[in-house]
Protein backbone atom coordinates (compact mmCIF):
# COMPACT_ATOMS: atom_id res chain seq x y z
CA UNK A 1 0.00 0.00 0.00
CA UNK A 2 1.34 3.48 -0.88
CA UNK A 3 2.07 6.31 1.53
CA UNK A 4 -0.05 9.43 1.38
CA UNK A 5 1.64 12.72 2.26
CA UNK A 6 -0.45 15.68 3.29
CA UNK A 7 0.90 19.19 3.31
CA UNK A 8 -0.59 21.32 6.06
CA UNK A 9 1.16 24.38 4.63
CA UNK A 10 -0.92 24.13 1.47
CA UNK A 11 -4.11 23.62 3.43
CA UNK A 12 -3.40 26.59 5.69
CA UNK A 13 -2.40 28.89 2.85
CA UNK A 14 -5.58 28.15 0.95
CA UNK A 15 -7.90 28.49 3.94
CA UNK A 16 -10.29 31.42 3.59
CA UNK A 17 -9.42 34.47 5.67
CA UNK A 18 -12.27 36.50 7.05
CA UNK A 19 -12.27 40.02 5.68
CA UNK A 20 -12.07 42.80 8.22
CA UNK A 21 -15.09 45.07 8.27
CA UNK A 22 -14.67 48.56 6.87
CA UNK A 23 -17.12 50.42 9.11
CA UNK A 24 -16.74 50.82 12.87
CA UNK A 25 -18.21 52.77 15.77
CA UNK A 26 -16.41 53.70 18.97
CA UNK A 27 -17.91 52.62 22.27
CA UNK A 28 -16.95 52.41 25.92
CA UNK A 29 -18.56 51.07 29.07
CA UNK A 30 -18.65 53.05 32.31
CA UNK A 31 -17.79 51.61 35.69
CA UNK A 32 -21.55 51.41 36.33
CA UNK A 33 -21.97 49.23 33.23
CA UNK A 34 -23.57 51.83 30.96
CA UNK A 35 -22.49 51.69 27.29
CA UNK A 36 -21.70 54.96 25.52
CA UNK A 37 -21.25 55.61 21.81
CA UNK A 38 -18.95 58.26 20.33
CA UNK A 39 -21.01 60.75 18.27
CA UNK A 40 -18.00 62.21 16.47
CA UNK A 41 -18.41 65.58 18.16
CA UNK A 42 -15.47 66.78 20.21
CA UNK A 43 -15.07 69.93 22.30
CA UNK A 44 -11.95 71.41 23.86
CA UNK A 45 -12.64 72.55 27.41
CA UNK A 46 -10.50 74.51 29.83
CA UNK A 47 -9.81 72.80 33.14
CA UNK A 48 -9.55 74.49 36.55
CA UNK A 49 -5.75 74.53 36.30
CA UNK A 50 -5.86 76.29 32.93
CA UNK A 51 -4.99 73.20 30.90
CA UNK A 52 -7.17 72.27 27.96
CA UNK A 53 -8.61 68.82 27.31
CA UNK A 54 -10.76 67.23 24.59
CA UNK A 55 -14.20 66.07 25.67
CA UNK A 56 -16.20 63.77 23.41
CA UNK A 57 -19.96 64.00 23.11
CA UNK A 58 -21.52 60.59 23.67
CA UNK A 59 -24.90 58.97 23.25
CA UNK A 60 -26.57 55.94 24.78
CA UNK A 61 -27.86 54.92 21.35
CA UNK A 62 -25.87 53.02 18.72
CA UNK A 63 -27.78 54.83 15.98
CA UNK A 64 -26.24 58.15 17.10
CA UNK A 65 -22.67 56.88 16.76
CA UNK A 66 -20.30 58.34 14.22
CA UNK A 67 -19.33 55.68 11.69
CA UNK A 68 -15.61 55.48 10.92
CA UNK A 69 -14.87 53.91 7.56
CA UNK A 70 -11.53 52.26 6.72
CA UNK A 71 -12.37 52.34 3.02
CA UNK A 72 -12.56 56.15 3.25
CA UNK A 73 -9.10 56.38 4.83
CA UNK A 74 -10.02 56.28 8.52
CA UNK A 75 -7.23 54.62 10.53
CA UNK A 76 -9.35 52.96 13.21
CA UNK A 77 -6.47 51.94 15.50
CA UNK A 78 -5.01 55.46 15.44
CA UNK A 79 -8.40 57.06 16.13
CA UNK A 80 -9.00 54.78 19.13
CA UNK A 81 -5.49 55.45 20.46
CA UNK A 82 -6.01 59.22 20.12
CA UNK A 83 -9.26 59.23 22.11
CA UNK A 84 -7.69 57.05 24.81
CA UNK A 85 -4.68 59.37 25.31
CA UNK A 86 -6.36 61.53 27.95
CA UNK A 87 -9.09 59.47 29.57
CA UNK A 88 -11.49 61.19 31.95
CA UNK A 89 -12.42 57.85 33.55
CA UNK A 90 -11.31 54.22 33.68
CA UNK A 91 -13.47 53.48 30.62
CA UNK A 92 -11.55 53.19 27.36
CA UNK A 93 -12.78 53.59 23.80
CA UNK A 94 -12.89 50.47 21.65
CA UNK A 95 -13.76 50.03 17.99
CA UNK A 96 -16.66 47.71 17.22
CA UNK A 97 -17.70 46.73 13.69
CA UNK A 98 -20.85 48.67 12.79
CA UNK A 99 -22.86 45.57 11.87
CA UNK A 100 -22.05 43.91 15.19
CA UNK A 101 -22.90 47.06 17.15
CA UNK A 102 -26.27 47.45 15.47
CA UNK A 103 -27.07 43.75 15.82
CA UNK A 104 -26.24 43.73 19.53
CA UNK A 105 -27.38 47.17 20.67
CA UNK A 106 -29.89 48.25 18.01
CA UNK A 107 -30.12 51.38 15.93
CA UNK A 108 -32.16 53.43 18.37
Amino acid sequence: MGTVHLSLANKMASAPVAAQPDRYVLTKVSRAGRRYFHTGIRHIVELDDGARAPVVRTSLFAGDAKVYDRSQGDDIARIVAYYNLDPISDAVWTAVPLDAALAEWGAS
